[in-house]
């Protein structure tokens, strides 16, 4: 029973010790757009029968209305190049913190196995 209680204190001390160190991570405007890209990007259906990391280096910029101005993509697979130019047509994102004048590159890498 001692042992019991001694475990149980320890355990409350710990959990009191981390709980006292939580900080809520800040994420900037430009990882919010990159995640917010690379959850909306999906992997296209013909990649499926291609194994093997697939990437793509977008350059854009953001338009005020939230959609994607695509300035280019540099990818060896002119199949992908073109999924991913369509798919970043209907995609919009929030402009806060975001300048349209700015330019932004996200890679995005699809790995088939």
């Amino acid at each position: 029973m001692k042992n019991l209680i001694i475990t149980i204190s320890f355990l409350a001390i710990t959990a009191a010790a981390f709980a006292g160190n939580s900080k809520e991570k800040v994420y900037t405007a430009e990882q919010k757009l990159d995640y917010a890209i690379q959850t909306q990007i999906g992997a296209p259906n013909f990649l499926l029968e291609r194994a093997g990391m697939h990437t793509a280096e977008v350059h854009f910029s953001v338009n005020a209305d939230g959609s994607i101005n695509v300035r280019d993509i540099s990818c060896a697979e002119q199949d992908l190049k073109e999924n991913i130019t369509y798919q970043l047509k209907d995609i919009k994102v929030s402009t806060a913190g975001i300048d349209p004048k700015d330019n932004y590159k996200i890679v995005l890498s699809f790995n088939i196995l």
